[in-house]
């Protein structure tokens, strides 16, 4: 690989790699704080919330994010400047036309829901709309400029004024979930303004009819798939909130915090891994961007295995620890969810490499597939296991992607190694196999179990003594 391009992306990961773990570790904080100061009920609530006005930000979206920044990377500063520009105008219309609709609907949500709590607080539902909107588009158009420092520097600005208005709203003051939601809007509207001032262009509205036809026409089906995506990820949050309640919302959402911040790490490698993969398509360089592409996937598919596993042996310890023995009953679906993860990332990582090649539709008709599975699966298992037939119907869910992935990428002739990801897969089943027969709970034997895993992987050729020093320059077949 190119030496200034592999500089490039290791420089990028690294800025906004940091800035991620930063603000995951002042997240957890401040959920370690919401689950000891606000009730279950509650915090199902405030979740609830994140959630709805997580799928309005989705439906606003509807790919335009992920296309203005392919529209930025490497193009004239004028055409920059005009995407920019563009792209606001529709973000603030779009904007303002789903905030009336989100009013509008309170009456069905919140019958949907049948939540008192979440009724009285319907209010701030357009205000957090309107703050996560603006903090999605910002990180896009900065990941198109490669400011990956300012990135970071806004996440962990977001994250560390969350922590710190959460303690005087919630612990000093006691407001509970009212408390949660004024924290979170004033943190976001400060990310906000912090994102527009490191903007390298001059904010304008100034809307240019035919290149907003022309980035729609790309984002429609990035849209789509965004939405299926949210479908596949999310609905279960709906479902369960709706079939159960509040309470096993929260459960649910313990189970899924470590994944979630997990993937908002992985978030951080691919607004480095997408502009990259589009840049070398772009430049017809097939063989360099499928060796980044296998050993992106081997890499973090290592990774993820790898803390999969230490979930796996130590879920108990976990969840006791961060969020109190209260919510010890999502420590098998923690667990499983980590497992799940790293199957995703695998499948979103085909997926974006398509993208990134020109190919957008084959990951929406993946996606409805999945979609279907995955809610066929929460109506059958949800009823009968609870908050755990979520889980079960995600696992299901991201493993049936998989096939269909690897054959679109072969049929558009982009060579991806099965391997990359089979092999650590293969060794992460061993480990826990091995544990499970074992039988015992002891400590010195669930180390032994990570340390085995990483011995195997490298016996079997998964990790390379220079893979963390110039990553990613060995190819993975």
């Amino acid at each position: 690989m190119n030496k200034s391009i592999l500089a490039g992306f290791l420089r990028g990961i690294a800025f906004t790699g940091a800035g991620t773990f930063t603000a995951m570790v002042l997240s957890f904080f401040s959920i370690m704080l919401a689950v000891r100061y606000v009730s279950k009920d509650a915090f199902g609530t405030y979740m609830l919330m994140q959630v709805i006005s997580l799928f309005f930000v989705l439906l606003g979206d509807f790919g335009t994010h992920t296309t203005v920044t392919k529209y930025i990377v490497g193009n004239p500063e004028t055409l920059q400047k005009k995407t920019v520009h563009t792209i606001i105008c529709y973000k603030v219309g779009i904007v303002l036309l789903l905030s009336g609709i989100i009013l509008a609907c309170k009456p069905a949500v919140t019958g949907l829901f049948d939540s008192p709590v979440l009724s009285a607080l319907y209010v701030y539902l357009p205000l957090l709309f309107f703050c996560e909107s603006f903090y999605a588009l910002f990180i896009s158009i900065l990941q198109g400029f490669h400011r990956y420092k300012r990135m970071a520097q806004a996440q962990v600005l977001m994250a560390g004024g969350y922590l710190v208005l959460m303690v005087v709203f919630v612990v000093l003051l006691g407001f509970g979930i009212q408390g949660l939601l004024w924290a979170r809007i004033a943190a976001l509207g400060g990310a906000v303004l912090y994102q527009l001032s490191s903007i390298p262009v001059s904010p304008g509205l100034r809307f240019d009819g035919k290149l907003f036809k022309d980035m729609f026409s790309f984002s429609l089906p990035l849209g789509f798939n965004r939405m299926l995506n949210f479908t596949f990820t999310k609905i279960d949050r709906f479902m369960i909130g709706a079939m159960m309640s509040p309470m096993g919302l929260a459960l649910y959402e313990v189970a899924d915090r470590i994944p979630t911040s997990s993937r908002q790490l992985y978030d951080s490698f691919r607004s480095v891994f997408f502009p990259h993969m589009a840049q070398m398509f772009s430049k017809q360089k097939p063989e360099k961007s499928e060796a980044l592409l296998n050993n992106s996937v081997r890499l973090v598919t290592f990774i993820t295995l790898f803390c999969a596993l230490g979930a796996f042996l130590f879920q108990k310890e976990i969840i006791t620890i961060i969020f109190t023995v209260d919510y010890l009953e999502s420590a098998s679906a923690f667990s499983l969810l980590m497992f799940s993860l790293a199957i995703g990332l695998i499948g979103n990582m085909f997926g974006t490499s398509l993208v990134a090649a020109g190919h957008p539709t084959p990951p929406v008709i993946v996606n409805c597939f999945v979609t279907i599975i995955n809610v066929i699966g929460n109506l059958v298992m949800i009823p009968r296991f609870g908050f755990l037939g979520a889980v079960y119907a995600t696992v299901i869910s991201n493993c049936a992607a998989h096939p269909f992935l690897v054959f679109y990428l072969k049929s558009r002739g982009i060579a991806v190694s099965i391997t990359a990801y089979v092999k650590p897969l293969l060794v992460f089943l061993v480990c826990c196999g091995g544990f499970v027969l074992l039988g015992s709970d002891f400590l010195l034997l669930k180390i032994t179990v990570l340390g085995l895993y990483v011995v195997l992987s490298w016996w079997s050729n998964v990790i390379y003594k220079n893979d963390f020093t110039p990553a990613l320059r060995r190819d993975a077949g």
